[in-house]
């Protein structure tokens, strides 16, 4: 992945996490990121044939990005609570996001991780639970990354410069 194709995902997921009510945010959301997991963690096996990651839980995704220092128990939080958001709505099918969930999801960032996303809180303002669309998108920077290293902190350092206009 080059920085064309770096930049141009980043602004797809603006439009997406833009263009979703709060539940397909969080659901779309989920789904890129634990995509864009699972394709990290397989570029980093030395026999990716020789494990089927789709077979595995996003909690066991996690704990082997850990353990192969992909990601830091410090980065794994935010994941985590991503994760737990989209199940705890993913089973009630009358299920709401409150304030408070996408607050908890916020808190659960790391300081790298809030920053990587605020830049971006303009593109989100006026729309509902906007705090869950930032976070969200800065777990897809931060894991989409992760694919174009070693460039990937200087990508991050120019998307911090740019915050596209709201559509």
């Amino acid at each position: 992945m080059n920085t064309n194709d770096f930049r141009k995902e980043i602004d797809f997921m603006i439009e997406a996490l833009t263009k979703e009510d709060p539940l397909g945010v969080l659901i779309r959301g989920h789904l890129y990121v634990e995509s864009r997991l699972m394709q990290v963690i397989s570029f980093s096996l030395r026999d990716p044939g020789a494990i089927d990651l789709t077979r595995l839980q996003f909690p066991i995704k996690l704990d082997l990005a850990v353990a192969m220092g992909l990601l830091t128990e410090n980065d794994k939080r935010g994941y985590a609570r991503l994760n737990a958001l989209r199940n705890q709505v993913a089973h009630r099918f009358n299920s709401e996001i409150s304030e408070t969930d996408e607050r908890s999801l916020y808190n659960a960032l790391n300081r790298e991780q809030k920053k990587a996303g605020d830049v971006h809180r303009e593109a989100f303002s006026g729309l509902p639970l906007s705090i869950l669309r930032t976070s969200i998108l800065s777990l897809c920077k931060e894991i989409l990354g992760k694919l174009v290293q070693p460039h990937s902190k200087e990508l991050l350092e120019g998307l911090k410069k740019e915050t596209p206009a709201k559509s």
